[in-house]
């Protein structure tokens, strides 16, 4: 049941078909608990296709929050954001928000740090400073990437929360079938590899066992490199799965 009189939240998100980490996360919201404890607008900005469409998109949603703000002014613009194109397409939304006077909390998804900023120009870190001092809370999903943005942003302005997914009820007395699941990136930055080596030593002492990894990047390496390893019978990869199929 709804609360009575929710807080009004304006969340930023992609499209929930879009083949991506925070598309992955965020689906998860629609239909949630979360709906239920405050008044949720979602604003989709980022969609998959060719580079019109994408600005497209952009421009929509920028339309669309400003009415939002204008209509059905939030206590809070919660915003899921990554690095390279993610961040200049959340400038819009971020000042906006902020010349609205409304709390941001900046939800940071990516891990390429180093890339992004570390290595960046004095303009562009100028640039990120000025966007991220406009946000009033950040999630990040690890300690690790806490200590590392701490160069950027104070840590009392930071949470670690993990990603969230949909709850499944364990069962307990239901027979092991010795399936493992990797579900993300095909990438070696994302662990993808690892999985690979670490199902190796999983296999060699249960030949039963299967690995099953869904995901998009680097489909053929991946499977090239799990047959040099053996393991091409023993790991399927199905693609990019979304809703039931994931299930």
């Amino acid at each position: 049941m709804k609360k009575d009189n929710p807080t009004p939240i304006c969340m930023i998100v992609q499209e929930k078909n879009v083949r991506g980490g925070i598309a992955a996360v965020t689906a998860a919201y629609y239909g949630s608990k979360l709906e239920k404890d405050f008044d949720v607008t979602y604003v989709e900005s980022f969609c998959d296709g060719s580079k019109f469409k994408k600005i497209r998109k952009e421009i929509s949603a920028i339309f669309a929050f400003s009415r939002v703000l204008r209509t059905k002014r939030p206590a809070l613009v919660h915003m899921h954001t990554s690095f390279g194109g993610s961040f200049y397409r959340s400038l819009p939304f971020i000042f906006l928000a902020r010349k609205k006077g409304i709390r941001i909390v900046n939800h940071i998804h990516s891990s390429y740090f180093d890339t992004f900023y570390v290595h960046a120009s004095p303009l562009k870190k100028a640039l990120v400073k000025k966007a991220w001092s406009a946000c009033d809370f950040f999630i990040v999903l690890t300690d690790y990437w806490k200590k590392t943005f701490s160069c950027v942003i104070p840590e009392e302005k930071m949470a670690v929360i993990g990603n969230y997914g949909p709850s499944i009820p364990f069962e307990k007395n239901k027979p092991c079938r010795h399936r493992l699941l990797f579900l993300g990136a095909f990438s070696e930055k994302k662990g993808a590899y690892d999985c690979v080596d670490l199902f190796a030593k999983v296999a060699s002492q249960m030949p039963e066992a299967r690995l099953t990894m869904a995901g998009d990047g680097e489909r053929q390496a991946l499977m090239d490199y799990a047959a040099k390893r053996g393991l091409r019978d023993q790991i399927s990869f199905p693609g990019w799965v979304l809703g039931e199929e994931k299930e």
